[in-house]
């Protein structure tokens, strides 16, 4: 039998058990709340946050913004970008994809880093309008100018409306009580996938009056035109939302960098604020489960059809595509909802749902590698987009509550969770890179890393095996939490003795 302990000895392990417990502790979750003191110590507190509902104000602020997300977000012409402007630029798919589709990535990482400085200088409001200017803009660039480096623009200025995707939710989890996070979380991709199951079904409709338009029969670019007008006339309205929201005060239109006292928000503690997230367990847990779910969605989106083109090339039946994406987007419209109806559950247990989705998510992966049908095909992208978007909803919310702050720097607040959401973004961004330098034969200029030349159901195939292997570090990481959470039980079992 092993000697007793010392009491020098037992209290170095106690202090030894608390520092590890409260570096992994959440803020907001789990109602645990880090605070970092002036000295750099740091001390833990359990507590329940209070519950606290939302105020008029914040009510309007929140539904309106689901308006602005709906209509910035409502772009049927996306279908038909390439059918309008490849006869009326006089380029060929090819240099489409080679020459002005592959700067889609670097555009979004400059604007991104670009909408963040600006942010800090003038505040929410004014990167939201740039993102709401920039979606009139881009659609106005295509419709009146006839260039090809016009075109290059556009895509620039549409990476600077894409901003929104993570500028939103960061304005309202500022201004939001954290235990609404989830709320807002929900509401925010739900406005999205309205917008892009509007967008899909409006799409199937067209070619159903016109199918000349999926057939790529049609002589004509007026019909594509259509669609482009539809596009800026919903751009508009989400920019008109925007100043009305601001002009009956539900959003606060000040500069960010200025803190409750009027002091002035330095980069230095910014800069600290950002490492505290970064010191954080579970702020990087939720950061990398975000960052692949959302990496490797995109790249599903964006190759699915030739899947479906490969089991029915007649155009006739390419019609159908338009309505199988509808049925994806509504369904995820309806399971992001699950988080915030269930908010108390979601922040006890969300975290066991985000392995099995991984591996269930990959097991889809690989049935859509092999589907011969339509209607497989339609089934198995309408539960890989729920389960996908039900991921992205659970890790967002929980990236905002997992946030450190500093008490003693608290105007920085504001920044952090624009800090935090902009990462997020940039991080979903490198999986997206690194997987199409991996899996696709060619991305722009740049040949696969390892000289593959995977078709396309080989391609699915690789980003299964990219969630298998995020199934497992993502079980690894679970496993770790619970034993910190098993210890911290037992520390407080033996402090109190």
């Amino acid at each position: 039998m092993a000697a007793p302990l010392s009491t020098e000895a037992a209290t170095n392990l106690l202090d030894e058990a608390s520092a590890e417990c409260t570096s992994d502790a959440l803020t907001y979750d789990n109602q645990v709340q880090v605070i970092y003191h002036k000295n750099g110590s740091n001390s833990s507190a359990m507590f329940p946050p209070e519950h606290r509902g939302l105020s008029t104000a914040q009510n309007l602020l929140l539904s309106s913004m689901f308006i602005f997300q709906f209509f910035h977000w409502f772009k049927p012409s996306q279908s038909f970008f390439a059918d309008y402007v490849i006869p009326r630029y006089g380029i060929t798919q090819h240099e489409l994809v080679s020459n002005i589709y592959a700067w889609d990535t670097p555009f979004q990482l400059l604007t991104a880093a670009g909408m963040v400085v600006l942010f800090f200088y003038s505040g929410g409001f004014v990167v939201l309008f740039v993102c709401a200017a920039a979606a009139v803009a881009t659609v106005v660039i295509v419709l009146w100018f006839h260039t090809t480096m016009a075109l290059l623009v556009s895509q620039c200025v549409w990476a600077l409306s894409f901003c929104a995707i993570f500028i939103v939710p960061a304005v309202l989890y500022r201004l939001m009580p954290p235990e609404h996070f989830q709320l807002v979380a929900s509401i925010n991709n739900c406005a999205m996938l309205c917008a892009s199951l509007s967008a899909s079904l409006v799409g199937f409709v067209l070619s159903e009056v016109s199918p000349n338009m999926v057939c790529g029969s049609s002589t004509s670019t007026d019909q594509y035109e259509v669609t482009f007008y539809i596009s800026l006339g919903s751009a508009c309205v989400s920019t008109a939302v925007l100043v009305f929201v601001a002009a009956a005060g539900w959003f606060p239109t000040g500069a960010h960098g200025a803190g409750p006292l009027g002091e002035r928000a330095s980069w230095s503690g910014y800069v600290q604020q950002l490492l505290n997230n970064l010191r954080s367990g579970q702020f990087l847990l939720w950061l990398g489960v975000s960052a692949v779910a959302r990496g490797v969605h995109t790249q599903v989106v964006t190759l699915w059809p030739l899947i479906s083109m490969d089991i029915a090339p007649a155009c006739e039946m390419q019609s159908f595509n338009a309505l199988i994406s509808f049925g994806a987007y509504l369904c995820a419209a309806l399971v992001v909802l699950l988080p915030a109806h269930f908010s108390a559950f979601t922040s006890l247990y969300g975290h066991f749902a985000i392995p099995p989705c991984f591996l269930i998510c990959s097991v889809l992966l690989l049935a859509i590698a092999s589907a011969d049908s339509l209607l497989g095909l339609a089934s198995l992208l309408v539960v890989y987009h729920s389960l996908s978007e039900l991921m992205l909803t659970i890790a967002s919310a929980k990236i905002a509550a997992s946030i450190i702050t500093v008490p003693s720097q608290s105007q920085q607040t504001e920044l952090q969770y624009m800090s935090a959401m902009s990462l997020k973004y940039l991080a979903s961004l490198a999986v997206q890179t690194v997987s199409m330098l991996i899996i696709w034969p060619r991305w722009g200029g740049l040949d696969n890393v390892f000289g593959l030349q995977l078709s396309v159901r080989d391609q699915f195939s690789g980003l299964a095996c990219m969630l298998v292997i995020v199934f497992c570090i993502s079980m690894l990481g679970h496993c770790r939490q619970v034993a910190i959470g098993s210890q911290c039980a037992n520390y407080e079992h033996v402090a109190r003795g």
